[in-house]
């Protein structure tokens, strides 16, 4: 219990100083989007390479994968239900998209790698390819046709998005090495190991210097249902997922996973849909302090 605590404290505290680093303007405005792209080409490849080499693949697995799209299409479901037909069609888009997709790699995997390396960081490798997939493009597809948005994304556009990622690509590494039983070069995953190990501190680093607080008072209902419909429907299915035959660490596992915060693509989808307010960073913002509260309460049950 008290390594759970001190780990979300140390989260907590990273960043904290990454949003004071940007407020007192001793980074620039670019500087988030830097550490995000030595996350997303670095070392988050190399983490989820080093803390899942070893870990066996069988078929039963497949099924994380089918979770991680469902958990998309339930929240972009939902989501279009709740938001009501009074709501103008582009913010019933921006709602949908800040419904659905989970942001895996930068925020659920520290908890997971912390106390369930191996087997638990394969079972959220896997159920991320699945939630990638929608993240990347197959949200966005949905929502725009709701937004009525003249731009469509197409099977090509979205398998281009997927496999320019390369953390999308390590996940089909490490499926590809797990299901044939290869074993990782010993001096490759000291490399990856090196790399990996400043995944955390860059993430928490990257998250505080993203944080912002304001949104217009008109929005805040429609904020309010969003996040009724995220946190609604990973209770749900949280539940769900009690009642599947898996082992306990993939229930626990899955279980944070759901209650993850929506991924910063959403931010970037929703002005493509014409949208240039701020609802879906603040929901985001909200998300990752109320999601790691869920998290570490999960921890602690379970650790």
């Amino acid at each position: 219990m008290a390594d759970v605590l001190f780990n979300t404290f140390v989260y907590l505290l990273i960043i904290g100083i990454g949003w004071t680093l940007k407020k007192m303007r001793i980074v620039g405005p670019q500087a988030a989007d830097t550490v995000m792209a030595l996350v997303m080409n670095l070392t988050l490849p190399c983490l989820l390479i080093n803390c899942s080499a070893g870990v066996a693949m069988n078929a039963g697995m497949l099924l994380y994968l089918v979770l991680g799209v469902l958990v998309n299409l339930v929240g972009l479901a939902v989501s279009f239900c709740i938001s009501g037909k009074r709501t103008p069609a582009r913010m019933r888009g921006v709602a949908m998209l800040s419904s659905s997709g989970i942001d895996v790699g930068n925020f659920v995997l520290p908890f997971i790698q912390t106390f369930f390396a191996g087997t638990g960081v394969m079972i959220l490798c896997i159920f991320n390819i699945g939630n990638t997939i929608m993240n990347s493009g197959g949200n966005y597809a949905i929502a725009s046709r709701v937004a009525a948005s003249e731009e469509r994304f197409g099977v090509a556009a979205v398998l281009k998005k997927l496999f320019s990622s390369v953390a999308f690509d390590a996940y089909l590494l490490i499926l590809f090495m797990a299901c044939t039983g290869l074993p990782w070069p010993e001096r490759f995953l000291q490399i990856t190991g090196v790399i990996g190990d400043a995944n955390i501190f860059l993430v928490m680093i990257m998250i505080g210097l993203k944080l912002e607080f304001s949104l217009p008072k008109g929005e805040r209902s429609l904020m309010c249902r969003i996040l009724l419909v995220r946190f609604g429907v990973a209770a749900l299915l949280t539940g769900l997922t009690c009642l599947l035959p898996v082992p306990t660490v993939a229930k626990i596992v899955l279980a944070a996973a759901y209650f993850g915060p929506p991924p910063t693509i959403a931010n970037v989808f929703s002005r493509k849909l014409g949208y240039e307010g701020s609802l879906a960073s603040q929901i985001n913002v909200i998300c990752i302090f109320t999601a790691m509260a869920i998290i570490t309460g999960i921890m602690l049950l379970a650790v």
